[in-house]
């Protein structure tokens, strides 16, 4: 095989992945983990099953792949907006708009994992997207108790965490209305959601 044909073969690789990845995301978020196949996924890239597992070993194998592509994602949009701020307050409020813009960027991602309300019907699937989303939701409310506010009080991270799932439910199910600022929305509810818990 000549030098030019293996970057394009690799190229092409790459690419088929993407897809059945983003195909298979749209699919959990729309119809339910469980009801998803792995033809479901392969037919909506219009490749074969056995192009599927070319790539992936079964659905979970690929419901891990995202899971772990999603998490990442979202840790290093955090590390950043630590690395910007000019104080603890600062640090929550960057981290939640951070958290915030991620999930409307990434709306079927926020769909199956953020929202903690996907019945995966497979243990090692649930366990997997637990451990990750509990890990996020740790960094979150540590950042939450930096910021001042009481660790005597433990569900007021619960609240706030929630207050963020809130806002980019709200967002994405509205983002069609011509009224919509996803930006002005999101800095409105954080300014309210700090009031509140200062209060």
């Amino acid at each position: 095989m000549s030098e030019s044909a293996e970057p394009r073969r690799q190229r092409k690789h790459d690419r088929q992945k993407q897809q059945l990845l983003a195909a298979a995301s749209r699919l959990f978020a729309e119809k339910g983990y469980s009801s998803v196949t792995v033809r479901r996924i392969a037919e909506a890239v219009d490749v074969s099953p056995a192009t599927f597992y070319n790539y992936f070993g079964d659905k979970t194998d690929v419901l891990i792949h995202l899971c772990d592509e999603t998490f990442e994602q979202l840790e290093l949009a955090l590390d950043e907006a630590g690395r910007e701020a000019a104080d603890a307050v600062d640090v929550l409020l960057r981290s939640s708009r951070a958290c915030c813009e991620f999930a409307v960027a990434h709306p079927h991602h926020f769909k199956v994992f953020l929202m903690a309300a996907t019945d995966f019907g497979d243990r090692k699937a649930v366990d997997f997207v637990g451990a990750r989303g509990m890990a996020s939701f740790l960094r979150l409310r540590a950042v939450y108790e930096a910021a001042g506010f009481p660790v005597e009080k433990p569900h007021g991270s619960f609240i706030w965490w929630n207050g963020l799932k809130g806002i980019v439910d709200f967002i994405n199910l509205h983002r069609e209305q011509p009224w919509f600022d996803a930006g002005g929305l999101i800095e409105v509810s954080l300014e309210t959601l700090l009031k509140g818990h200062r209060g």
